[in-house]
């Protein structure tokens, strides 16, 4: 059963914060029928729900990764956008529920590569 982000103390991430604060996340309903969000089958393992723009993804605090993410693309709208690998933390959760810098150091892993950057880019921006 997922479980709405902690709150973590408002620093200097307020502003990063609340312009996450209005996302909508994956829609169960895009392709007319719905599609619900894949969530861990076993019980007892806690997921955190964080919408993104066009995507969610339900992470696990205890492994520190997504368990799973959804993305609706429409190909129709796909907009280009440049990149700024300006890498953070999302700050709806606390830092510790987070993989960090030591995780990706000198393994084939890519931080934050969750959903490939531009699939989500379509359309409303929330």
């Amino acid at each position: 059963m997922p479980i709405p982000p902690e709150d973590p103390s408002l620093t200097g991430e307020t502003v990063s914060r609340q312009s996450l604060t209005n996302r909508k996340g994956y829609d169960e309903d895009f392709l007319g029928f719905k599609v619900p969000l894949p969530l861990p089958a076993q019980n007892g393992v806690q997921t955190v729900v964080l919408p993104y723009t066009h995507f969610s993804v339900a992470l696990r605090p205890d492994r520190r990764l997504a368990a799973a993410t959804a993305v609706a693309i429409d190909g129709a709208q796909l907009v280009n956008i440049g990149r700024d690998d300006d890498w953070q933390f999302d700050p709806r959760l606390p830092e510790n529920q987070q993989a960090d810098h030591p995780v990706y150091h000198n393994n084939p892993l890519d931080k934050g590569h969750m959903v490939r950057r531009l699939d989500p880019v379509w359309g409303d921006r929330t």
